[in-house]
């Protein structure tokens, strides 16, 4: 199992990539000929896992964690203001 963190800053390009994000934390556990990299939010506490082969290397794998973790955050984003918009509509 290996650990690593990485900062990341969204570019505003859509909906997901402008989810700012500062540090993460990424994880990774090797499971057969695949690998699972686990992105983690510190501050919010969401995570977002994903799986892919042992040759993908680590730079695509955590480009991919990364991608999905900013989607599942635009989503609660999202969710969250469609919540709110309908308790005061």
């Amino acid at each position: 199992m290996q650990r690593s963190r990485m900062n990341a800053v969204g570019s505003g390009e859509s909906s997901a990539k402008s989810v700012n994000l500062g540090e993460v934390l990424f994880e990774f556990s090797a499971i057969g000929n695949s690998v699972k990299v686990c992105a983690v939010d510190p501050v919010s506490l969401v995570e977002a896992t994903i799986c892919g082969p042992v040759g993908a290397g680590e730079q695509a794998l955590k480009h991919a964690a990364l991608q999905k973790l900013r989607y599942v955050l635009a989503k609660k984003r999202s969710d969250t203001d469609t919540q709110t918009k309908r308790r005061y509509a």
